[in-house]
């Protein structure tokens, strides 16, 4: 970016300042917490293999233990835009590998919201691409659509955010021309007011391996 000539840069002000340090220092704890849980994880994992006592009851434990770190660490960035750490709700679909849609999840909002709001939702990003086999190939999508495959709205209340996955498709072939693959997905909800959008929940989805071609 370039300076005007002549002109004065405004020092930071201590409250963005100590915001920013904040910020930093929450995921700087988030990233070494998430870090140490898969080191610890994987050296578990590496040692019951050695001594051949690691088994599918395990795996899958191990597996729910590694979404679960990846769904901490991935909510940190928007429970902080939203100024509030560890109070805004997540919702967690586990999406059957042949469902066309999700039932609906819903939770509680935590902020005021005035008549007339409106909710818009970003796409779902995916993470953990080595987690469930079956990824996209190296040019193949790693987002879906919010567009196309994901509702949000408000309770009539107004108290309440609901979300629902809608026009997954049946079968591997199908969900790949939607461009949806296995895996891990994040996204989030917001309340859009003038020009302004507040998070209300984040949105994670654990799409499972198709069974039908």
């Amino acid at each position: 970016m370039t300076t005007p000539i002549g002109g004065t840069t405004a020092a930071p002000s201590a409250t963005g300042t100590t915001t920013a340090v904040r910020h930093l220092d929450e995921i700087l704890k988030a990233s070494t917490t998430f870090f140490a849980d898969q080191l610890g994880r994987w050296t578990g994992i590496l040692q019951k293999a050695r001594a051949g006592t690691y088994d599918s009851a395990q795996w899958i434990q191990d597996t729910v233990g590694m979404l679960d770190s990846w769904l901490d660490l991935a909510a940190v960035p928007f429970q902080l835009a939203a100024g509030q750490a560890k109070q805004l709700p997540t919702l967690l679909f586990v999406v059957d590998g042949d469902a066309e849609f999700s039932p609906p999840g819903d939770a509680p909002t935590n902020i005021f919201l005035p008549p007339g709001v409106t909710t818009e939702v970003s796409d779902l990003y995916r993470a953990g691409d080595d987690i469930l086999a079956g990824g996209p190939p190296p040019l193949g999508s790693r987002t879906i659509s919010a567009q196309a495959h994901v509702r949000a709205r408000l309770s009539l209340e107004g108290d309440r955010v609901v979300v629902t996955l809608v026009d997954i498709g049946r079968g591997k072939s199908v969900r790949e021309q939607k461009g949806i693959f296995p895996g891990f997905y994040v996204g989030a909800v917001f309340a859009r007011e003038g020009s302004e959008r507040r998070p209300l929940a984040i949105i994670c989805a654990l799409f499972e391996e198709p069974t039908l071609p």
